[in-house]
């Protein structure tokens, strides 16, 4: 795979935690992004990126 996303509530500390410390970068925030429990939520998008130097 050459990209990995990542969708994060923004009160989901945890998980942005883990999620930065291994290595993926947040790129943005997509507002009412998905619904859960029939509530539109914002979710941060993380991802991560091969280099196209790496096999």
């Amino acid at each position: 795979m050459h990209r990995i996303e990542l969708y994060i509530e923004p009160w989901n500390t945890g998980s942005i935690r883990v999620a930065e410390s291994g290595g993926y970068l947040r790129e943005g925030l997509l507002h009412s992004y998905e619904e859960i429990g029939g509530t539109r939520r914002d979710m941060f998008l993380y991802a991560a990126t091969r280099d196209s130097g790496t096999s």
